[in-house]
């Protein structure tokens, strides 16, 4: 590597910001600096170095996003890139529930633990002596988080209700947060029913992404020049949440959940619509299936007239008729005028010849973002391999055994020891330390593919110089693992004629034995010599810890 464009905070760990390189891509030891050795940094470099593009799906604000970030990936990068690693590591923070209930709450509910509420205040939606409270918690049977709604002051789930809500089980969409299952409880000192959904990590209501608390659309989501959501940001949203709706209504169900507080953005950037059952379960059939369906599309119509006005209470047209599409008018007007005649009945079905070909540029971003994750997948999978290698060879160098004192030093493990110092203790001609990440993963992977390739190595003085195959070496890393092994599954048979090591007590201080109480082995009984005892008879029992 070329020591002039090195960083040496990038070795800390191995696990430093990623960077961009024109000619290796991405690379954790490998971070452009501006110095005289250096070329200028283009454009890209800079782009690259002094931004960081989220992931968000099919919600990205530019097409052109996945495509530049997927041109770059994969060249001479050895591990996952950073926004996608610290996207999965905030999602796994969000899903744990190891920590213990929340004040207040019970701490075993049937199979949940560890509840924790995640709403911050109680939302009154199906009347005044129901209260809805959210939280999260893990589910013992499998060992899950769940997302549970909680609704109080509910006597019990009507048999049409409990049909619904199995029906809720079947329906799969990747724009629905899964129904799970229903329980009635008393635990919170009421009659509570817990609706349990999968737990979508770090997602927030699109009431709360996309708007202020005095509700106008944040500026970061405005398109330029126009005072709501952007377009192309509003085509994802409508294909996206049309097909949860179309999946829904297809099943002869009608969701009865698109609101602002119900239509959810993941940590992916999906749209997802959460709840789904709860009216079902809460209100009676007092509707037909189709005035439902009709209610859904106005619905959506409406949450769409928000988005685009810029507004929570926004629903003039006169601001999407002079800064949209024709084609995002006409799905505005086909969804608010949705009607059921014996005629006709408008179904979602009929916007999508106003989506047109935006709908291939969605499943073009999505492809994408799959070639992605499974570009770093084969990642991962390799640096679990190399892993596996690192292993076998720090158990088996510098390693002494009791019969053996210069076991690491002899025959095929001083190869061994010659080959790490050659993966991980290089040094320039002036004596200085390099530290070249590409040098030990290519060395890592030879070694494990076991190429007949040949490598000069050399003890620090110099004073020995070996060559080897990488074929060899492998042999010799086997061989040794597995004698150690041999060596952990042999059947120790203790000396009683010595005495053994000291016992430690739990105050760290070694235990007195017989031995040095300067009685005889067998004083106490019939003990065999070198027995160290608990304690002295006349000397006080060991104190508290000390750490």
């Amino acid at each position: 590597m070329d020591q002039g464009r090195f960083n040496s905070n990038a070795m800390n760990g191995f696990n430093s910001t990623e960077s961009f390189d024109p000619n290796r891509g991405y690379g954790n030891a490998y971070i452009p600096t501006i110095s005289n050795e250096d070329a200028p940094l283009n454009k890209a470099d800079l782009a690259m170095l002094t931004t960081n593009i989220p992931l968000v799906g099919l919600q990205v604000s530019n097409e052109d996003t996945l495509k530049q970030r997927w041109a770059n990936a994969g060249h001479g990068s050895f591990f996952t890139e950073p926004d996608i690693r610290n996207e999965l590591m905030q999602r796994q923070v969000a899903m744990q529930c190891h920590q213990s209930s929340s004040a207040g709450e019970p701490a075993v509910v049937e199979h949940l633990r560890n509840l924790r509420q995640i709403g911050r205040t109680p939302v009154m939606r199906y009347g005044p002596t129901c209260m809805e409270y959210t939280y999260k918690g893990m589910n013992v049977n499998d060992g899950l988080t769940y997302s549970v709604h909680r609704i109080s002051g509910v006597r019990q789930i009507s048999p049409y209700a409990m049909t619904q809500l199995e029906n809720w089980r079947r329906i799969s969409n990747s724009n629905i947060v899964r129904f799970h299952e229903v329980l009635q409880t008393c635990a919170w000192n009421d009659n509570s029913v817990l609706f349990i959904y999968e737990f979508q990590p770090l997602a927030e209501t699109i009431l709360k992404h996309f708007f202020h608390s005095n509700g106008t659309l944040k500026s970061k989501y405005s398109g330029q020049g126009v005072p709501g959501l952007s377009e192309q940001l509003a085509w994802s949203f409508i294909i996206q949440i049309s097909s949860a709706i179309r999946t829904i209504h297809s099943a002869q169900m009608a969701s009865r959940c698109i609101d602002v507080n119900r239509i959810m953005v993941n940590a992916s950037g999906r749209f997802v619509i959460t709840g789904s059952g709860i009216p079902d379960a809460m209100n009676e059939p007092n509707k037909n299936i189709m005035s439902l369906q009709i209610e859904d599309l106005r619905m959506f119509g409406a949450v769409l007239c928000a988005l685009l006005n810029g507004s929570i209470n926004g629903h003039s047209n006169v601001n999407i008729d002079m800064h949209y599409s024709p084609d995002l008018r006409n799905v505005i007007k086909v969804l608010c005028n949705a009607h059921a005649s014996p005629s006709r009945v408008t179904s979602v079905n009929e916007i999508m010849p106003m989506v047109g070909a935006r709908f291939y540029a969605q499943v073009e971003a999505l492809q994408i973002r799959i070639d992605l994750l499974e570009n770093d997948l084969v990642k991962e999978l390799q640096n679990g391999r190399l892993f596996r290698l690192l292993c076998m060879l720090c158990t088996v160098t510098d390693r002494n055994l009791p019969k053996e004192p210069f076991w690491s030093e002899q025959s095929e493990r001083y190869m061994l020891k010659l080959f790490r110092d050659y993966v991980f203790h290089q040094v320039d001609p002036y004596g200085r330390p390099v530290m070249d990440l590409e040098h030990v993963v290519l060395s890592l992977n030879k070694l494990d593919s076991g190429v007949e390739e040949m490598v000069q190595l050399a003890s620090s003085d110099n004073e020995n110089i070996l060559l080897n195959s990488y074929k060899q070496l492998r042999q010799y890393l086997e061989s040794s693992f597995d004698y150690l092994k041999r060596e952990m599954e042999n059947p120790i048979t203790p000396d009683l004629s010595k005495p053994g090591p000291p016992m430690i007590g739990p105050d760290g201080q070694p235990l007195v034995s017989d031995a040095a109480m300067g009685m005889p082995p067998d004083a106490f009984g019939d003990m065999p010599p070198g027995y160290v005892l608990p304690f002295a008879p006349n000397v006080p029992p060991p104190g508290p810890s000390r750490r």
